[in-house]
């Protein structure tokens, strides 16, 4: 309970930050832009003391007075130039106080962001304290090293606050064995392609960023049990409801104060090439085989004269070319010494002793198709 707790209110702080990043954006001169200090560039940044500024002129206290998410989605998208008056009429169920921050309460609320990892700063890695000042700080979200779970509740908002708009079609009706499940469900591919359209990446990083979604139980499977999400046409629902905590409550709630990010058991890192070497530095299989290997495949055709092939092989899998002769056929055809066998004649020989390497080569057809690694050089460095 304690931690489905702590992710409804880091749910909630979530949605509430974005509301507020997409209004600075929004000011004629916005207040997350690139700017500089001391000759560095910071992108997407704000100074602390023009967003204190800008939330006691531009908050109320009530802000949004209830939870109900499109009002508060219809006022982000109106204009400027609209008078209180046509505000308080497009708002529908979200409404205002004329009880505006004062210069503590917007500091505080800024902190209360700050406690729960939802803003950082940008020139200190460790800042604990927000003050109204002159220090660059940034939402999480447009940090490179944004925690993954806040990652994945602002594109689930981002998405569901696109679909309840029902220009964008998003949402589908969707039934279950006969049975009516939902209105608001959604298609993977569909998901994949709103990702790419938004962020300008390609399909297969928009899948990762989708099945972050499904890890973190943003969205979850309607007909089947998954454990990863795929580009296909697998239909989802939003597994969790987008709140908004009110400043007033965010405020007055000592619970929000430090809200922990839920932690999720995470797969240890995957082994480095070196790590996969023997105590002497030889090389085993798995380290020819992982995705850093220092090594360039290269596909070789030999044919012998009467003498032979001119290399032998020595090795217990995987086997390397030992010795050869450069002016053999097999030298002529880019065998070299401390290549490793891969394949021959189109069988792997990765777990193969060398005596059985050899044998394949004496009983081949009269000719040696044969697969090496090579070390490249270039790689290494």
């Amino acid at each position: 309970m304690a931690l489905l707790a702590s992710r409804a209110k880091k749910a909630e702080l979530v949605v509430l930050s974005e509301l507020l990043r997409k209004k600075m954006l929004q000011e004629n001169t916005p207040l997350i832009r690139n700017r500089w200090n001391f000759f560095k560039g910071h992108p997407d940044v704000f100074v602390a003391a023009e967003a204190t500024a800008w939330a006691c002129r531009n908050l109320p206290i009530t802000f949004p007075r209830d939870y109900k998410l499109d009002g508060a989605l219809q006022q982000l998208s109106l204009e400027e130039d609209e008078t209180n008056e046509d505000v308080c009429s497009s708002l529908g169920s979200v409404s205002f106080s004329n009880d505006q921050l004062t210069h503590e309460q917007a500091v505080a609320m800024f902190q209360k962001l700050l406690d729960a990892g939802i803003l950082k700063s940008a020139t200190e890695k460790r800042k604990e304290e927000f003050v109204a000042d002159k220090s660059f700080f940034r939402f999480a979200v447009d940090d490179s090293r944004c925690d993954n779970f806040i990652r994945s509740i602002v594109l689930g908002f981002r998405i569901y606050s696109c679909a309840v708009d029902p220009e964008s079609r998003l949402f589908q009706r969707v039934c279950s064995s006969g049975q009516f499940v939902s209105d608001e469900s959604l298609q993977a591919c569909e998901i994949v392609t709103w990702i790419c359209k938004h962020f300008n990446i390609q399909r297969e990083a928009a899948t990762n960023l989708a099945d972050h979604m499904l890890q973190n139980s943003i969205i979850g499977p309607v007909h089947y049990r998954v454990t990863e999400f795929m580009d296909n046409s697998y239909f989802y629902l939003f597994k969790m409801e987008f709140k908004m905590v009110s400043i007033s409550h965010l405020l007055e709630d000592a619970s929000y104060t430090d809200v922990p990010t839920p932690q999720r058991k995470c797969p240890s890192p995957p082994p480095t090439y070196e790590s996969l070497l023997k105590s002497d530095g030889s090389v085993t299989k798995a380290a020819l085989l992982h995705p850093e290997a220092p090594f360039v495949k290269r596909d070789l055709k030999v044919v012998p004269d009467g003498c032979g092939y001119g290399f032998c092989v020595r090795g217990d899998g995987p086997c390397f070319i030992k010795v050869v002769d450069p002016d053999s056929p097999a030298g002529k055809a880019g065998v070299k010494e401390k290549q490793f066998v891969t394949n021959i004649n189109g069988k792997s020989v990765l777990d193969m002793k060398y005596r059985g390497v050899e044998d394949l080569i004496v009983e081949g057809p009269g000719r040696l198709e044969i697969t090496v690694l090579e070390q490249n050089f270039c790689r290494m460095g």
